[in-house]
This record gives C-alpha cells, structure tokens and sequence, in this order.
C-alpha cells in the first residue's frame, strides 16, 4: 500500500489560483507562489475597511482615551487587547488567508501575562509566539490536519498602538508559519528541499517571501503598517543554519540590516562555539567590541521604533 503521505505529495497540481489546494501536498515554494498570486489577487474591499476600522475605532473607544496600557475600572487592558486582536485574527481568516483553513483545522489562542504558559515562556525572552500542528503525526491526513496559533502579550510595551502593532505582527509571523504546516508537504522526501523552503528554524526564504509580501499587501488592503519580525528571525534561521549572509542575500530580503546584525551579535558567543566567526567585513564595530549601530544601514523594510514609545511602562507588573 502506498504511504499515505506519499499520495498526498503527488497531489500537486497545475497553478491555478482559483483551485482548491491540496492540504499537506505542495513543496514550500509552490505555497509561495500560490500565495503571491492569492495574494496580488486580492483588493481592498469596503466591507474589509468597514471591518479593519469599526475594530479599531471599537478599541479606542473601550481605552476611553487612555493610550497607554491602563487597566480601567471594569475593564483591563489586556481583555481590550484580547478582543481587537481576536478581531484582527477574524478579519486575516475572512480576507488575505481566505479559504486557507477549513473549518476547524486552526484555532487562535492569545495568552495573557501572568498566566502560568506566559510566565514558562519568560526564560525564552525571544519567543512571542508558536505553531503547533498534528502535521507530523503519522496518521494525519488533510481530512484531519489542525493547527493552533499561539500569541504572547506584551505589556512591556506601554503605548498602546504601539503594542498593537507588534503584537498583530506576531499574529501574522505564526500565520505564516501556519500556512505552511498546512501546505507544506511532510512526506520524508520533501526534506531535501528544506533548507531553501522552510528552513531549519522554520524562518527560511519561502517563509521570508510570503511574510514579506503580507508586509505589502497589509499596507494595500488595510493602509496598515506592521512588520513580521522578518531580520531577527533570518539573523536566526542563519545562526542555526551556520550561514554567513551576503550584502546581495540581505538586500534581496529587504530587511533591516541593523536589527539583523543586532540579532546575529546576540548569538556571538554561540557562533564562535560553533567555528563560524564574526569578522570585520561582516560588522562594524566600536573599540571595545560592541556593534556600532549607527554605522550600519536601516533600510525601508522594517522601521525601529520610538524608544520612548518602547519603554516598559513602571505601572506594569510582570
């Protein structure tokens, strides 16, 4: 009998937008070019504005002019959160990722600060959100594939469009990340693709193109500004994957290069371990060791926030 992953991977069809995709049956750059013309495919709509700014307006209305992280009398903050962002993760489902996830194969889930999986999580500093799936189970079938997404809170950022912002970037890098467990075959043979797919934290070039591109279409449909999180996590996929990057490699990606080389610096102590260096052709760096960020370019693709903004708010306990 033929594996059922096996029959699964050669369900690939022809690329037609309009067809039904085969769950758990494309190589990761097939899902990358459906969605490029999934996503060129779709305009800006009324009901999607109505939708994107009575949630918003919703929102702001429930702060009571308060633009900062305030727990009001009846109401804290992060139930205000909860509910615009769940909204967000309704209006993603009925708009950009149409039809992506049938009924009952995805559930969102936020977690607020505080609560015993956010606190576990507070030892990994740079975990902001997961996927998990039944992907990899050995009797999963499209017929039977669910994802959850899971969203962290951040109330270390006080200002609350700010928080916002991130926090719905958040939302969609797991998106993505749930897009491809969907579609991604899982099939052993599919592995050999891996490194020029998915990559090996999850974060390689198709998950950079398609994250990418919900960056643009974000801006397109909704007039929305929000970034995926896309340097830190190449700086990351790199690191695991013992790559050194080139200036062509970066600039194709359009990511921040600041943020990038921030991130790889993080992980200095590792890659010197590893036996893949930091060199001065690479970074550049002050007298005593540290990255000079004002010598490296930032370029469109990833603002750095306001720092005043960015604060950790004193009213916030942790």
């Amino acid at each position: 009998m033929v594996p059922i992953k096996q029959t699964i991977c050669q369900l690939r069809q022809d690329l037609r937008p309009s067809e039904v995709w085969p769950l758990m049956g494309l190589i990761a750059q097939e899902v990358q070019e459906r969605m490029n013309l999934l996503l060129d495919a779709f305009g800006s709509s009324i009901d999607a504005d109505k939708g994107w700014n009575a949630a918003i307006e919703a929102y702001n209305k429930s702060n009571r002019g308060s633009t900062t992280y305030t727990d009001l009398p009846g109401s804290s903050q992060v139930s205000r959160d909860i509910d615009l962002l769940t909204k967000r993760y309704e209006i993603f489902n009925n708009t950009i990722l149409k039809g992506l996830f049938p009924s009952g194969s995805l559930d969102f889930h936020f977690i607020p600060a505080g609560s015993p999986e956010w606190t576990r999580n507070r030892t990994k500093s740079c975990l902001d959100g997961y996927v998990v799936s039944n992907r990899r189970v050995c009797d999963t079938t499209p017929a039977t594939f669910k994802a959850t997404v899971v969203v962290f809170e951040k109330p270390r950022i006080r200002c609350n469009n700010t928080r916002m912002k991130v926090t719905t970037g958040n939302l969609l890098h797991e998106l993505v990340h749930a897009i491809l467990e969907a579609y991604a075959c899982a099939y052993q043979r599919c592995e050999k693709t891996v490194l020029e797919g998915e990559g090996l934290t999850g974060h390689g070039p198709v998950w950079m193109a398609i994250s990418r591109k919900i960056e643009k279409t974000m801006v397109r449909v909704f007039g929305y500004r929000c970034w995926l999180g896309r340097s830190q996590s190449l700086a990351h996929e790199h690191h695991v994957a013992r790559h050194r990057h080139t200036e062509k490699e970066l600039r194709i990606l359009e990511i921040n290069e600041r943020l990038y080389c921030e991130a790889r610096m993080d992980f200095a102590q590792d890659e010197i371990r590893s036996g893949v260096s930091f060199d001065g052709e690479d970074f550049a760096e002050k007298g005593d060791g540290m990255v000079d960020s004002e010598g490296l370019e930032s370029d469109y693709s990833e603002d750095d926030e306001n720092e005043d903004e960015m604060m950790e708010s004193r009213n916030v306990k942790i």
